[in-house]
C-alpha cells in the first residue's frame, strides 16, 4: 500500500499512521524482549527511583521493604507479557543488593547477611524477598 494511501484511510478512520517499534499500554511493541536494550526503560525507572532514595536515611529494614514494595514491583507489568531475560534479571537483583547494603557511599565491605538469607521465605528463617529469576518462572501463563 502506498504512503498516500495509507495516509488517506488514517484521515477516514480517525488516527494516525504509525512505526514500528511503539508504545502499546506502557509497553513496546516490535522490540527484541529478549534483548536488554528493550528492557531499559524498567532499568532506568528503578535507577531513578533508587537515585531519589540514596540520600534517604534509611534503616536496612527500611531499605528491604522498599526494595520489596516498589523495585519489585516495576517490572511486573512487562514481565506480565515478555520473558525477562537472565542477564535482566541479574542487573535488576544487583541494582537492589547494591542499595539495601548502601555501596555507592560505604564502597566494599562485608555484609551483615548473605543475599541468599535475604531471598530465602520467612517460613525458612530468610527475609522473604524473591527473585527475579524466579518470579519470571511464574509471570508468564
Amino acid at each position: 500500500m502506498e504512503d498516500e494511501e495509507v495516509m488517506a484511510l488514517a484521515a477516514v478512520v480517525g488516527c494516525e499512521k504509525g512505526s514500528w517499534p511503539m508504545k502499546y499500554l506502557g509497553l513496546p511493541l516490535g522490540g527484541n524482549p529478549n534483548s536488554t536494550e528493550f528492557w531499559n526503560p524498567v532499568v532506568e525507572k528503578v535507577g531513578k527511583r533508587l537515585d531519589g532514595w540514596k540520600n534517604a536515611v534509611l534503616s536496612k529494614g527500611g531499605r528491604l521493604t522498599m526494595i520489596q514494595s516498589v523495585l519489585s514491583s516495576i517490572p511486573i507489568y512487562f514481565m506480565s507479557l515478555f520473558k525477562l531475560p537472565n542477564g535482566v534479571a541479574v542487573l535488576l537483583e544487583k541494582m537492589m543488593r547494591q542499595f539495601l547494603w548502601d555501596r555507592e557511599v560505604r564502597g566494599k565491605e562485608k555484609n551483615l547477611v548473605d543475599w541468599k538469607l535475604v531471598c530465602t521465605p520467612k517460613e525458612c528463617g530468610g527475609f522473604g524477598h524473591r527473585k527475579f529469576v524466579d518470579k519470571k518462572q511464574g509471570s508468564i501463563g
